[in-house]
Order: structure tokens, then C-alpha cells, then sequence
């Protein structure tokens, strides 16, 4: 089955080059995970990013969260952006407490809101253990933020969030380590339907978790939702479960495959179709480790893949995705990710794709 996904240029390294947005390279600093973004207004957006160490980590220096989070702002759907700021939560943390901050996720359910989820990193040279997610508020478009609101009693990580029908949906792993090695290591997700002040748990996704890691979850046209992990022992298929109900229940589950491998998944639905990037795989040399881009007409069948971003010898690519809607019912998709410079260190690009 093909997709109907029109794009103005066919997406791959050739055509769409990658746009340098943070340059730690030019002060030996890093920034692989945070890329948190959100459209807090019409054509107004918000991408979060981490300025961490770049020499921490024996085993790759540059691949760690010691440091704090940064964000810039857009008024013309993600081709402009204003001055750096600091997200004022983390560097606090940063200088006063135990554990740094990171951000993969935010979300906006009115007009100049912005709610960033956040994971706590005990792990100085790296992340895990982590500690119990919190979110920070913003009502005035990222001017002004609140205190830390813990959103369970968990420890983990915040893999994915989305709203629908003026609710926010969390899937988050409990687990204070990467992969999941224990029965009680399970995937939930929790619901706000207050703007980010308050969450409850709304489901559990089925099956055995073990060895899995990374999570995304996207809408489909008929209201359904599909939620994804990914698996370490088979980085060629991702698990997917279908709910009628935003996750209370599941009433199917599978295998979606990927030629080219996928680890660290990010999924959108889009006009025609479905699009889903990440590192393609890096637990055997089989295959580059490159970042790779697929589309699907079903969320669950995905094309050959093509890549994004090509370098050797180096792994990188945590990566997220925003699809704004433009006046005219097209399309512009602002893919972040982080792209390395040496070994472990990385810079952060950006992706524009336009969709018909």
C-alpha cells in the first residue's frame, strides 16, 4: 500500500541539507538529548535543546546530560529564530541540585502556553538513573515559567506526549535505567486535562517489555492511537499497539519493519501518510549507523528508508519532530536532531521538510 505523501522535495541528504541551529562545536560543548518542540501560537514555535559537557563520558566524551537547557523561539513557522535563552528549571538544577534536566517533549493545549516534560538525571558522565519526571508551565509563550510540578511517584523517562481534544497524553517508561529488564519495567501513559497541572494514569501498554527502550505514539485520521518501542533485540521491527480509547485498552499489536533499522523512533502523521526518522540501529555493524528517514500509508508498513544525515564512525541522532498546519492545508514538518562532530560530541541541525 502507498502512502500519498507529497513533498515538495523528496526528502533525503542530497536535497534537504541539514541546517546547523546550535553550533557546540565552536566551544567544545554537546548537546545530544532535548529537542523538545511545540507551537505555543499560530506559526510561533519553541525547540528546546541541551548545552552539556563536552568532554564527560570515558567511553564516548561529548554523550551525556551534565549541563542545562536552552530554547530558542520562532515567529515564521521555524525558518527564523530569536536568542538563545535558559530554561530557568535546569540551570537551577544545574548549580544547585543533584540531578540535570533534560527535555524531549513539549506540548501546547492554548494559545501561549507551554508545557516542557521534563526527566531528572542523577548520572553526572551520562543520564540514568533517572529520577521522577516533573513538568514546567509557561502561559505568556515562554517569557515566564513555574516551579517543577512532579507529574507520578515513577522514576523514568518521558518518551513521547501529544494532546487530543485539549488533553495531554505522557508515554513514559518506568524504569531508572535505559532498557527494560524487570516485569515491573512498563510502559504508561498518563493524562492531564488541566494544561500540565495536574496528571493521572490513564494505561498501560500490553506485552512483554523486555529489552525495550524509547517510545513514540501519533494519531491516526480514524482517531485511533498507535503506540511504538522499540526493541534492542531486534532493531529491525518496532512494536506497535492500536487503541480505540487514548490507551485505557489495546486491540491490536504487531510487528511494524524497518529495512534500513530504527532506534530512538519519532513517528507524525501528515498529510497522506505517516513519516518516522531516527538512528538507524548502532547494536551491530551490519549497517550504517546514519540517520534515516521512512514513510508509511498506515503507520505500520514503512518504505525502504532513505538517509537524512551520512557520517561514519559516529552515532548520534536523538531527533524529534513538529508538523505545522499552514493556511492553505499544507505543511511544513521542523525535524531536530543532533548530528555529530567528533566521537560524541554533537551540534544540533534542523531539518525542513514541506508537505502539499
Amino acid at each position: 500500500m502507498e502512502h500519498s505523501i507529497r513533498f515538495k522535495h523528496s526528502p533525503k541528504h542530497e536535497t534537504i541539507p541539514a541546517r546547523i541551529f546550535v553550533n557546540h562545536e565552536q566551544n567544545g560543548r554537546s548537546g545530544h538529548l532535548s529537542h523538545a518542540l511545540a507551537e505555543y501560537k499560530k506559526d510561533h514555535v519553541i525547540a528546546f535543546y541541551s548545552n552539556c559537557s563536552g568532554k564527560r563520558n570515558n567511553w564516548s566524551p561529548g554523550h551525556n546530560g551534565f549541563g542545562w537547557l536552552e530554547y530558542k523561539r520562532s515567529a515564521d513557522g521555524g525558518l527564523t529564530w530569536d536568542e538563545a535563552q535558559k530554561l530557568p528549571y535546569s540551570w537551577e538544577s544545574f548549580l544547585n541540585e543533584p540531578f540535570t534536566v533534560s527535555c524531549e517533549k513539549a506540548v501546547s493545549t492554548k494559545e501561549n502556553e507551554i508545557v516542557a516534560l521534563c526527566i531528572r538525571n542523577l548520572n553526572p558522565n551520562g543520564w540514568e538513573p533517572y529520577m521522577e519526571p516533573v513538568c514546567v508551565r509557561s502561559e505568556d509563550g515562554g517569557e515566564t515559567w513555574s516551579d517543577a510540578i512532579q507529574i507520578c511517584d515513577k522514576k523514568g523517562r518521558i518518551y513521547d506526549a501529544l494532546v487530543h481534544k485539549g488533553s495531554i497524553y505522557l508515554l513514559m517508561l518506568a524504569n531508572d535505567d535505559f532498557l527494560a529488564t524487570k516485569p515491573e519495567h512498563r510502559y504508561y501513559i498518563y493524562r492531564s486535562d488541566d494544561g500540565g497541572k495536574s496528571f493521572v494514569l490513564h494505561g498501560e501498554l500490553p506485552g512483554d517489555t523486555n529489552g525495550h527502550a524509547y517510545g513514540n505514539m501519533t494519531m491516526r485520521d480514524d482517531g485511533a492511537l498507535i503506540c511504538y518501542e522499540y526493541d534492542s533485540n531486534d532493531e529491525y521491527n518496532l512494536i506497535y499497539h492500536i487503541s480505540n480509547d487514548m490507551g485505557k485498552t489495546f486491540f491490536e499489536s504487531g510487528k511494524s519493519p524497518c529495512a534500513k533499522r530504527i532506534r530512538n523512533p519519532q513517528i507524525a502523521k501528515v498529510n497522506g501518510g505517516y513519516i518516522l526518522h531516527g538512528r538507524a540501529g548502532c547494536l551491530s555493524d551490519e549497517l550504517p549507523m546514519h540517520f534515516v528517514f521512512y514513510t508509511s500509508a498506515d503507520g505500520i508498513h514503512w518504505d525502504a528508508g532513505v538517509y537524512l544525515y551520512a557520517c561514519e564512525g559516529k552515532t548520534a541522532y536523538y531527533s524529534n519532530n513538529l508538523v505545522i498546519d499552514r493556511e492553505d492545508g499544507s505543511q511544513r514538518v521542523l525535524i531536530q536532531g543532533s548530528i555529530p562532530y567528533s566521537k560524541g560530541c554533537v551540534n544540533i541541525a534542523h531539518w525542513i521538510l514541506e508537505i502539499e
